[in-house]
C-alpha cells in the first residue's frame, strides 16, 4: 500500500509541476443524474486510456476504492458508474458493422469490467469517438456486436479518484464564538482577541476594519472545493507551497456546546486554472483545494 501511495504522489508531483490540478470535467447535468444505485453490481474496474479506477463493495455493501480501502470514497460516484455500465446492455447494435479493429476497440486501452452479485463478470471495450460524440464499444463476449456508448460513460470513467473523496465538514465559526485569532504570514504574526463583539489587535480596535469583516465571513463559511491528495507522500506539500505557506490561520473558539475548540487553516500556493489555493486543515496532511476568493484576506494580510 505504501508503494502505491508513493507512486501516486510521484504522479501528483509531476502533474503539479506541469501546471496540473485541472479536474476531469463532468457537467452539472451529469452531477445531478437521476440514475439509481444498482445493488446488482459488486465490483467495477475501468480505464479511460489513462486513468484506472477499481472499486468493490465491502462487507456492509458500501463502495470502497480497491487500491486503498481507507480512502474516504463518496460511493455515489461508483453508483453512477455502475448504473451507466448496466445501461450499456440496452445499447442498440450497429447494422452491418465493420470489423471491431475499424473502431479502435483493441487499441484505445479503454475498458470497463463489472461483476454481479451472482458472480457473472462482463467486460466492455471502448474505441474511437464517433461523429455524434458517442464512443464505439463491444462486449468481450460478442466482439462482432458493435454499439455506441454515450460520451458521459467515458467521462465517468475518466474522473480522478480524488474528485470522488468525501470532503470533511469544516466548522462554521460565528463571530461571537471566536476568542483568539492568530494569523502568520511569512515572519509576521498578528494576534487578535475577541470579547463582547470587539476585535482587538493589542490596544487597537479593528472590529470595523474591512479585513476583519472578510475574516469573519471566511470563518462563518469555510468550504473546500475538492481533495487534491489523500495521505500524500513526502514532497507533495512542498510542491503545493504548504511547507512555507502563504498564511496560517489559527482560531480558538467555543464550539456548539460551548467547549474549547481550535481550527487551523494552512494556505499554500494559488492554482490559477481553478482559482483556488492548496490548503490543509488542522494536523491532517491531506491536501485540499479551497476557493481563493474568501482566502484573499489571508493571502493579502498585512499588505
Amino acid at each position: 500500500m505504501r508503494r502505491y501511495r508513493c507512486a501516486a504522489a510521484i504522479l501528483l508531483l509531476a502533474a503539479l509541476l506541469c501546471g496540473c490540478g485541472q479536474r476531469s470535467a463532468e457537467s452539472e447535468t451529469e452531477e445531478n443524474t437521476d440514475a439509481q444505485p444498482s445493488e446488482a453490481v459488486t465490483s467495477l474496474s475501468c480505464c479511460d486510456g489513462a486513468t484506472t479506477l477499481r472499486f468493490h463493495r465491502d462487507e456492509v455493501g458500501a463502495w470502497v476504492w480497491t487500491d486503498d480501502t481507507s480512502f474516504p470514497l463518496d460511493g455515489q460516484y461508483a453508483d453512477r458508474l455502475a448504473a451507466a455500465a448496466l445501461e450499456l446492455e440496452q445499447a442498440q447494435a450497429l447494422t452491418a458493422p465493420d470489423h471491431p479493429e475499424t473502431y479502435g476497440v483493441y487499441t484505445s486501452g479503454k475498458y470497463l469490467t463489472l461483476q454481479r452479485v451472482d458472480g457473472e463478470e462482463v467486460t466492455y471495450y471502448f474505441g474511437d469517438q464517433a461523429d455524434s460524440g458517442e464512443y464505439y464499444f463491444c462486449s468481450a463476449s460478442d466482439e462482432s456486436r458493435i454499439c455506441l456508448a454515450p460520451q458521459r460513460m467515458l467521462e465517468l470513467m475518466g474522473r480522478s479518484v480524488y474528485d470522488m473523496a468525501l470532503l470533511p465538514e469544516l466548522p462554521a465559526i460565528e463571530s461571537d464564538s471566536v476568542r483568539i485569532v492568530v494569523i502568520t504570514t511569512g515572519d509576521q504574526t498578528d494576534r487578535m482577541t475577541v470579547s463582547r463583539g470587539r476585535w482587538l489587535r493589542g490596544d487597537e480596535d479593528v472590529t470595523d476594519a474591512e479585513s476583519t469583516r472578510q475574516l469573519i465571513a471566511l470563518l462563518a463559511d469555510p468550504t473546500l472545493l475538492r481533495c487534491v491528495d489523500y495521505a500524500p507522500a513526502a514532497g507533495a506539500a512542498l510542491v503545493c507551497g504548504l511547507t512555507a505557506p502563504t498564511a496560517v490561520l489559527r482560531v480558538e473558539y467555543a464550539n456548539r456546546v460551548g467547549a474549547d475548540a481550535e481550527f487551523v487553516l494552512t494556505v499554500g500556493d494559488y492554482l490559477a486554472i481553478e482559482r483556488g489555493c492548496y490548503v490543509t486543515i488542522n494536523d491532517d496532511p491531506t491536501i485540499y483545494l479551497m476557493d481563493a476568493g474568501p482566502l484573499a484576506v489571508l493571502r493579502n494580510w498585512g499588505r
